[in-house]
């Protein structure tokens, strides 16, 4: 099952905004969006890492959606708490401002990102002997870095693996023309959505990962902005929350089963040759989001908010408080996570992917994304301009 959770219950935003609304406090946090958010982004650094007991036991391997559905839908409700807002009390041109710093601040940290793991992989290969940066798929890179530079500023060059924070570039891009279209219709936004998300299903509007080889994105942004905008949406109030229903319940809990049933028993209880079951796997698309990944991703979104609704205590459990720490810097453990997964892989390398080797790379692995949110967190307090007592 995909992890996915939102803060839909509370109200979203709405178009008008009285002068006692902005006057309001700065918001409070809803530990529900930071503990799934933390949890996606343990399960992205559970995923990158080779040879890894625990990616047995992900969601993924349960589902036909997985964290990475998760993590996109959250960022677009973050996106709208964050930005939506802005658009409202100070006007467009304010909004799309703090969306382009936001989206230089997101390209430095991807750059950042992609030289580090390229620097791991060179001194991992010098430690083990191994052409750990070639097995990055770097190759571009290596034959004309001049080249190969230039297209990743402008993300014409992204390699295999580092998608996720392009697409979340480019779909924050398109949140000022989706404010736009809110000013003339509520309904419009989701409109041009989803009327995107049919015309790549229908025209392949994938963009181009590696110009040397003519490789696409491995997540093609303009398939994954249909979760994005269903999170933007459900937070600025474009469609309402679903009501709690006994027959959407069963239709989620169905959906969640087929899910079940496809990973675990591949043959479907001999219903593998089935021209329904075989179309199933046929369309499993996780570049472009296929009907049957999206449908799995909301119905499971469905059951999730229902339960955190009914034990709303559950994200305030103190066991999940480490994952609430971890949501709240995502960007920052996103970044170590992934530089962490590549040093956990030349862990692997060094003392195998036995019990030993699994509880360095899992439980370090925790330990040390948790300690960069704290880190970080400690950071944006700016305890140094604090007064002295």
């Amino acid at each position: 099952m995909s992890v996915a959770l939102e803060s839909l219950a509370l109200a979203p935003e709405k178009a008008q905004v009285s002068p006692a609304a902005l006057a309001i406090p700065k918001r409070t946090r809803d530990p529900r969006l930071d503990v799934v958010r933390g949890i996606a982004l343990f399960i992205i650094f559970i995923a990158h890492v080779p040879s890894n007991w625990l990616w047995s036991v992900i969601p993924a391997r349960f589902g036909l959606s997985d964290a990475t559905d998760s993590f996109v839908f959250i960022s677009g409700i973050a996106s709208a708490i964050a930005f939506g807002g802005t658009f409202l009390r100070h006007g467009f041109w304010t909004g799309a401002g703090r969306i382009a710093y936001r989206c230089a601040q997101l390209t430095v940290a991807h750059l950042f990102l992609l030289f580090a793991i390229i620097g791991v992989a060179y001194q991992g290969g010098i430690l083990t002997g191994r052409d750990l940066v070639g097995a990055l798929g770097v190759g571009h890179l290596l034959a004309s870095p001049a080249q190969a530079i230039s297209e990743a500023f402008w993300l014409h060059w992204v390699p295999a693996s580092l998608d996720i924070m392009p697409v979340y570039i480019v779909l924050l891009a398109m949140v000022p023309a989706m404010m736009l279209l809110e000013k003339l219709d509520r309904r419009l936004p989701l409109l041009a959505s989803l009327a995107l998300y049919l015309a790549n299903a229908a025209f392949g509007l994938d963009p181009i990962a590696d110009s040397s080889t003519g490789r696409h994105w491995l997540l093609n942004p303009f398939a994954w902005q249909v979760i994005f905008f269903l999170g933007f949406g459900f937070k600025r109030g474009w469609l309402p929350v679903p009501p709690r229903s006994f027959v959407l319940t069963i239709l989620a809990w169905g959906i969640v089963a087929v899910g079940v049933i496809y990973r675990v028993l591949p043959d479907g209880f001999g219903l593998g040759d089935a021209p329904l079951w075989h179309g199933l796997g046929a369309q499993l698309d996780k570049t472009n989001v296929d009907p049957f990944r999206l449908a799995h991703f909301l119905a499971t979104a469905y059951l999730l908010h229902g339960l955190l609704l009914a034990k709303p205590e559950i994200a305030r459990a103190r066991l999940l408080r480490p994952f609430e720490r971890l949501g709240q810097q995502g960007l920052s453990v996103f970044v170590g996570g992934m530089i962490a997964a590549n040093i956990a892989g030349l862990i692997i390398l060094e003392v195998g992917d036995g019990l030993m080797g699994q509880i360095i790379i899992n439980l370090g692995g925790f330990l040390s994304l948790y300690g960069i949110a704290r880190l970080m967190s400690w950071y944006k307090s700016a305890p140094w301009g604090a007064k002295k007592t």
